[in-house]
């Protein structure tokens, strides 16, 4: 169940982070945009440990990067030694991946922010 619970989470870490870098570059500002995100159908837990984190660029360690390619790897293994794929989670591990070739392996989850924009 751990390793449900991690997919869920990490890749939604990642398309969590593309869709705050959306609202921004879009010109919503962040207030808005977790406004509204936390009063409809995107409010959610992750939205709440780690929607403030990404928009503030706040890299400060609680989940680090090292440990979403570690778990993200690990549900991409299990998946396919189970006969099938999981491609979403794939490229969220993919952008995990990048931000730890960055150097951020130690930096909190949200620094994957930095990957979409092409900081790493």
């Amino acid at each position: 169940m751990k390793l449900v619970t991690n997919l869920i989470v990490n890749a939604g870490v990642a398309l969590l982070s593309e869709g705050l870098l959306l609202g921004e570059r879009s010109g919503l500002s962040k207030k808005l945009i977790m406004e509204c995100l936390g009063s409809n159908a995107a409010a959610s837990h992750i939205l709440e440990l780690k929607g403030e984190k990404i928009l503030d660029r706040d890299f400060s360690p609680h989940a680090s990067v090292g440990i979403y390619v570690k778990d993200l790897g690990l549900c991409v293994d299990l998946a396919r030694d189970l006969g099938f794929d999981i491609p979403m989670t794939a490229a969220g591990l993919k952008m995990f991946q990048r931000a730890e070739a960055a150097g951020w392996k130690e930096d909190d989850c949200a620094r994957v922010i930095e990957v979409y924009e092409n900081k790493d």
